[in-house]
């Protein structure tokens, strides 16, 4: 069975398709999995892939199973995951969106402009949110606002920032 296992097959449209991706994927995972099959193509055994692209020989194995008998299209790429739901909804965002075109001065606070510890203190006690610094830095920079110096500016696709609060 092991024997079998050790070679790949591939017809020359799979073997161009992986060609193509090793040279365009940012992804690491899929490079290693075309790197893979394509020395295993080529003659490589299993032990010789795996100590190559330092991984074990079940791992070869497993990719070997995953991709036999698939037809012309080989996906490399993970299946997509499930994962932690975010804690930030939509309604939330649009809050967070909202409140930060105003001035921490004027909803009571001791300060001229926005900081995540700040920010995340008023979500605390406003929304009963309970966001990380880090995850309300990432929810700031989808919304589009960007740390300079000492607070928070609306970014711009021009290069122009514009400040949030004045």
């Amino acid at each position: 069975m092991k024997a079998r296992l050790n070679v790949v097959r591939l017809n020359s449209t799979q073997e161009f398709q992986l060609r193509c991706e090793l040279t365009s994927t940012t992804d690491l995972r899929v490079f290693r999995r075309a790197t893979a099959l394509l020395a295993l193509h080529e003659g490589l055994v299993a032990r010789q892939v795996a100590s190559l692209l330092g991984i074990s020989r079940q791992t070869v194995y497993n990719w070997i199973s995953a991709y036999e008998g698939v037809g012309p299209d080989l996906d490399l790429a993970d299946a997509p995951r499930p994962g932690r739901p975010s804690l930030c909804t939509q309604e939330l965002q649009r809050f967070i969106d909202e409140t930060m075109t105003q001035s921490p001065i004027q909803l009571g606070y001791l300060s001229n402009h926005w900081t995540a510890k700040l920010l995340q203190t008023h979500l605390a006690s406003k929304r009963q949110a309970r966001l990380s610094k880090e995850a309300l830095r990432r929810y700031l920079h989808v919304l589009g606002y960007e740390w300079d110096k000492s607070h928070y500016v609306r970014g711009s696709s021009l290069g122009i920032k514009t400040a949030v609060v004045a």
